[in-house]
């Protein structure tokens, strides 16, 4: 076989059909070229989606819930926010959501770090023992007052 040997190459990539013919050189040539081309190519895809992925990543967890647990000696609170809202907050720049969901903070910090959590945001709350004390202690002694008999 001489070196100006025709031969046909076909290749088919993501619905792309590529038909090569002509001298064997030249058909050699193209195809290499078109295999250098094809790698760059599923580089720059394989990248896309792994930035879709990071950003789709990132997207889902701003909405992820984010608990703080407000810690007082009359009351315990449990407050809902998320990693969005949590990042405006005062500390929010420089924690990572993915490892830290949960807080437990005394109402001093509570207040100098997360002062809208507090406009009606509470999920649970509980007296503690010395809050229950205390409202017995108070002059209706932690009862409602009874209307008037009729």
């Amino acid at each position: 076989m001489g070196a100006d040997e025709s031969i046909r190459f076909e290749f088919s990539f993501h619905g792309i059909n590529i038909e090569l013919s002509g001298e064997s050189k030249f058909v050699d040539t193209l195809y290499r070229e078109l295999m250098r081309d094809i790698e760059a190519a599923r580089q720059t895809l394989d990248k896309e989606e792994e930035q879709a992925e990071v950003k789709a990543s990132a997207a889902s967890i701003e909405h992820t819930p984010v608990w703080v647990h407000r810690c007082s000696e009359m009351m315990r609170k449990v407050y809902m926010s998320n990693v969005s809202e949590m990042k405006r907050s005062p500390v929010g720049k420089t924690l990572d959501y993915q490892a830290v969901r949960t807080f437990y903070t005394d109402d001093k910090a509570f207040r100098a770090f997360f002062p809208k959590l507090a406009d009606n945001r509470t999920m649970w709350a509980e007296l503690t023992d010395e809050g229950q004390r205390t409202i017995r202690k108070l002059p209706h002694g932690g009862r409602s007052k009874q209307p008037p008999a009729s």
